[in-house]
């Protein structure tokens, strides 16, 4: 019998244990039946992700009421899983036993997880990155601490209480341990901590070194079972062991290995998803020197200004690192974001200066007035190339971000469009735009 154990508020569940939780099946007219899981008990959840996998059955996780309309699936595949939906419609993956199981044996050749290794896991279970931590615990025979939600207070109270080994986290978790444990270092049991998501700021990353805090930078997507490249250094990132990457000619990464998916759920046909070469295009700007992977950030999200093409994610590093540098306290990397503003063919090009530049930079930020936007934009300009200053600013009550703590880039653009409609709000300058956002 496999020596996972899974601890929930306490309580501790063996394999043996969760072998009797029975699993429902729904009939979705294909070849094998499919368990949806079940999201609202965190043990049953778990407990239906260890039984499917070793009964050969297909597991759903989907919070969406809407049924699932599936086509091809057969008996290889493990998971029906959707992406992060962060930039536009979630997809279901299909990802089989073989893609779940080299990801597992890649990943723990990098990051090792011994059968003592204690995981706690924090992340929503529906996503790849919660879901994965099961998956890795089981084939290592080692424990997850599961806890239902981030609270931030009872999990630094478990780090220490439950001798936890490894912890997976988004930015913004992080953060918020920082505050809680107010500098005090972490116990010595601590060996893993992977921060993956969105990107992690370099005065965040070296305020976490700084406390003791042991970080591995992640970049993964839900195609690759969560996980491509690992780095205990920021800009060093290095692709699992069995993973195959490349960059095109325009920069986007390409991949191959055991672990990527079989489809969409809903493609036509078998690898719809490849190109003519089998790669899988993954849609993100990168560069790759010398077997390292620096995430430049989505192609679909550049902005094209002043002549360069510009990564909302870089430029967001950038100015908080010119924060940081002016000790500027009132607008931390965790609440504010750079998106773009394209004008369409009925603005009236030639009377608008900003309309020479392209795209047109706009920070959105949370809960600044128009004094404090000001002197956000003198300071950005004393910082920065004119090229990456952003020409509007937005202020809104708060930024909408998925349960993983990403920005919802896509909402931004409607946020931005709204604002932009609202011309009575303009302020001040015809170059710098001060606006607030009402929902």
């Amino acid at each position: 019998m496999n020596a996972f154990k899974l601890i929930f508020n306490n309580h501790e569940y063996t394999c043996s244990d969760l072998n009797k939780i029975d699993c429902n099946k729904i009939d979705c007219n294909n070849e094998s039946s499919i368990v949806i899981a079940p999201l609202d008990k965190p043990i049953a959840c778990v407990a239906s992700v260890i039984n499917t996998f070793v009964d050969n059955k297909t597991l759903l996780l989907s919070m969406d009421k809407k049924p699932l309309e599936c086509k091809n699936i057969n008996t290889n595949i493990a998971l029906l899983i959707a992406t992060s939906g962060s930039q536009a419609q979630a997809k279901y993956v299909k990802l089989s036993r073989a893609n779940i199981q080299a990801h597992c044996h890649s990943f723990s050749q990098m990051l090792p997880i011994h059968s003592d290794a204690k995981w706690l896991n924090c992340l929503p279970l529906q996503h790849i990155a919660g879901l994965m931590i099961i998956y890795r615990c089981y084939f290592s025979q080692a424990s997850v601490v599961l806890h239902q939600g981030f609270d931030a207070a009872k999990v630094w109270l478990d780090i220490g209480l439950q001798l936890i080994s490894h912890i997976s986290l988004v930015p913004r978790m992080l953060f918020k341990l920082l505050q809680v444990s107010k500098g005090q270092n972490v116990p010595n049991t601590l060996k893993y901590v992977i921060v993956g998501g969105d990107a992690l700021s370099k005065s965040l990353y070296h305020q976490a070194k700084t406390a003791g805090w042991p970080i591995w930078l992640s970049y993964g997507m839900t195609e690759l079972c969560s996980t491509i490249a690992l780095s205990e250094h920021r800009g060093d990132l290095q692709c699992l062991p069995g993973i195959d990457c490349q960059q095109t000619e325009q920069g986007i990464l390409q991949i191959k290995g055991k672990m990527l998916f079989q489809g969409y759920v809903g493609d036509e046909k078998q690898g719809d998803h490849l190109d003519h070469e089998a790669w899988f295009n993954t849609h993100d700007k990168v560069d790759i020197s010398n077997n390292k992977l620096t995430i430049l950030g989505r192609s679909d999200d550049m902005i094209i200004a002043g002549g360069k093409n510009i990564a909302p994610q870089w430029l967001e590093s950038l100015i908080a690192k010119a924060l940081n540098n002016n000790h500027i306290s009132e607008l931390s990397s965790m609440n504010f974001v750079i998106a773009r503003y394209r004008q369409d063919d009925s603005v009236d090009v030639l009377n608008d200066p900003n309309s020479a530049w392209g795209d047109t930079i706009v920070l959105v930020c949370q809960q600044l007035n128009f004094n404090a936007l000001g002197n956000l934009a003198k300071q950005l300009q004393y910082s920065l190339e004119k090229n990456y200053w952003p020409r509007i600013y937005i202020s809104i009550e708060t930024i909408n971000r998925t349960k993983m703590g990403k920005v919802k880039r896509s909402d931004m653009s409607c946020v931005i469009k709204k604002v932009m409609d609202q011309t009575d709000q303009q302020l001040d300058s015809p170059h710098l735009r001060f606006l607030k956002y009402n929902r």
